[in-house]
């Protein structure tokens, strides 16, 4: 049983600690409203969608941050607790003004935190698009953009808590660290925000694009419902604008938090695929370790002490001189050689003989070469040197998928020409195979040869794409399998 570090059951306490503290805010902003209203009906509106974010997603992304993997989707979602403290503080800044003939500078301060905390908002905005549909970004490129976007929205409400003028919707309520005579702050900030806004929403679009080309078929349906979420969320905010008091305010709640559910049940259906995912890619490898085991001894050991003891009865059966038991002894020897030949097989069906002999990059050369010679194709095969040692189960599904898919092109394909290359960009090893044949038909069916390289991808983590040119001419097989296992 695993059992959590105290220093990591006292990081979950304080995630908790937050959550719920965002909660309460919410309840005194809403008990301090009703107060208010009763003193002065004509008090500074409350928003709903505050109220209902800061109760209902804190726990959302206090529970990610501890239970899941989806830990910046976590973040995100905690920080709404914002929200409620910028409420709750308002609303106690209005109630001294209602209660106290001079408030003073405290009502001031306890109004400060309104000027900033509509921070989680923003970040919810040009943020989600990078996390969908799994609640992590698409690659490491990504990810820095993602935190680019988290610094451009922490210096904006940074900005914002030093505008000088009147707190929104607080007629009486005024920043209390506004910079004097930086009245350009109040203008500029918008044009900053909603800049900020358009940049980092359409990149991030764009890195919800890039997922979908590069995503499996459960990744894209996944995507799917999350773009569809994002789309809802956008209608409602624009169309709220004509909507009554109060459902101005709720209509974008709605949004909000069908697009969080969505993202959070993808988060959490992506991580149990991932779980066997991953434990698919662990015994695919353990079994390939294995295997490679096996076939090591059998070629090393009982395979040349098998050769060695038919060797031996040959010299013993030509110094017998009675034919029965020379017979006998022929009779044992050619057993034994049969034996041996089918170690071989057993041998080469564990892996490849090439592999051992002539390594990833000379196997396939022989295998172009031998498939050249006999179909007429001209086969090319590109490598570069920096390839490096690969696991056994790796270097075995490349070169199977290698050979299928130059096999298909010999059968199927009709082509004159055909490019093999390989190479390894980081962690990945890429092969693409890419023939000037009559290219994929809509009404063509995928054969066992293209569901078994699809197959050796995936059981490695890995993907395999297969594509035609425009004119439906020529036939690309692209192979991408990661080198070491993914944490």
């Amino acid at each position: 049983m695993l059992v959590a570090s105290p220093t990591e059951t006292q990081r979950q306490g304080w995630v908790w600690v937050v959550a719920l503290a965002g909660t309460a805010s919410a309840v005194a902003a809403l008990v301090l409203r009703a107060r208010n209203a009763a003193i002065e009906p004509e008090v500074g509106e409350l928003y709903q969608t505050d109220v209902w974010v800061s109760v209902t997603l804190p726990p959302v992304g206090a529970y990610l941050l501890t239970r899941a993997r989806a830990r910046l989707l976590g973040l995100l979602l905690l920080s709404t607790a914002l929200l409620a403290l910028g409420s709750a503080g308002a609303m106690w800044a209005m109630h001294l003004h209602l209660t106290r003939a001079d408030p003073g500078p405290l009502a001031s301060a306890a109004a400060w935190p309104a000027t900033w905390s509509w921070g989680p908002y923003l970040l919810l905005v040009t943020t989600v698009p990078f996390l969908v549909p799994n609640g992590r970004p698409a690659s490491a490129g990504w990810g820095r953009v993602l935190v680019a976007a988290v610094g451009a929205v922490v210096a904006l409400m940074a900005l914002s808590s030093l505008t000088p003028g009147r707190i929104e919707p607080y007629e009486h309520l005024t920043n209390p660290l506004g910079i004097v005579g930086a009245d350009w702050l109040v203008d500029g900030g918008q044009v900053l925000v909603g800049g900020t806004v358009a940049v980092f929403v359409v990149l991030g679009l764009v890195s919800a694009i890039d997922r979908w080309r590069r995503g499996r078929v459960e990744d894209r349906r996944r995507l799917g419902w999350s773009l569809g979420a994002l789309v809802l969320l956008a209608l409602t905010v624009l169309g709220a604008g004509d909507l009554p008091y109060p459902w101005i305010d709720i209509a974008p709640a709605i949004g909000i938090t069908v697009l969080v559910a969505v993202i959070v049940a993808s988060a959490l259906a992506s991580e149990a695929a991932d779980e066997a995912r991953r434990v698919r890619e662990q015994l695919t490898t353990a079994r390939e370790g294995e295997r490679f085991r096996v076939h090591r001894d059998l070629h090393d050991g009982l395979g040349p002490e098998l050769a060695g003891l038919a060797l031996h009865l040959n010299a013993i059966a030509s110094n017998v001189t009675d034919e029965p038991t020379r017979r006998q002894l022929g009779i044992a020897e050619d057993a034994l050689r049969r034996t041996v030949e089918e170690v071989r097989r057993i041998v080469d069906d564990l892996r490849p003989p090439d592999l051992d002999q002539l390594g990833l990059s000379g196997a396939l050369h022989e295998r172009a070469a031998s498939l050249s010679q006999a179909s007429g194709v001209d086969f090319e095969v590109h490598d570069t040197p920096a390839i490096g040692a690969l696991p056994p189960s790796v270097e075995v599904a490349i070169y199977r998928i290698g050979c299928e898919a130059m096999t298909n092109v010999v059968r199927h394909a009709g082509a004159n020409r055909c490019v093999v290359r390989l190479a390894r960009n980081g962690t990945d090893v890429h092969l693409e195979i890419e023939d000037d044949g009559r290219g994929l038909r809509p009404d063509d069916v995928s054969g066992v040869g293209t569901a078994s390289m699809r197959a050796r991808a995936d059981e490695l983590g890995g993907r395999l794409h297969q594509t035609s040119g425009n004119d439906r001419r020529g036939t690309r097989v692209t192979a991408v399998l990661p080198v070491e296992q993914r944490p």
